[in-house]
């Protein structure tokens, strides 16, 4: 397992649904679990239901940024998709700017991007973390996750 996906698994208590169940829609349900493509199914399903809840797009959007990582640049479009959907809808909510960010700075990795391409997309992912974590300081999560975009971002961007 790469450090970056031990860091956001580390960051949230993982709790494992059991496969095969049937699906319940739940919104008050603990959002801290692991991020799978069962997860995934659950709380897409979740929000064909309850289409207008900011909380549900973010939750849906930072799974595919988790599932994203390796090389599914696609879950990274979906991804941006969801969580600019919940950011419209909560726009002062620290952890969707974060993982917008997050979600950014990822795309930036793409080597078939133009470089200026790649070193806009950081940089915009990594104002939107800085932004993201000054609106809840205290959520070490953030920092974490902000920390672990830093360590991936070329060393120009990182000294802003």
């Amino acid at each position: 397992m790469s450090f970056r996906l031990y860091l956001i698994y580390s960051l949230f208590p993982l709790t494992f649904s059991a496969l095969g169940q049937e699906i319940i829609c739940d919104t008050n349900r603990p959002l801290e679990r692991i991020r799978n493509e069962q997860r995934l199914k659950e709380d897409l399903a979740c929000l064909a239901e309850h289409p207008d809840d900011a909380i549900l797009m973010r939750e849906v959007g930072m799974t595919y940024n988790v599932l994203g990582m390796p090389d599914r640049r696609d879950y990274l479009e979906e991804a941006e998709k969801y969580l600019t959907r919940a950011q419209e809808k909560s726009p002062h909510d620290a952890t969707t700017i974060v993982w917008l960010g997050s979600t950014y700075a990822l795309k930036a990795r793409n080597p078939d991007l133009r470089y200026l391409e790649r070193m806009n997309l950081a940089k915009k992912g990594l104002d939107m973390m800085n932004q993201g974590v000054a609106l809840d300081p205290t959520d070490y999560r953030l920092r974490l996750l902000r920390g672990g975009a830093y360590i991936m971002v070329p060393a120009p961007l990182s000294n802003d």
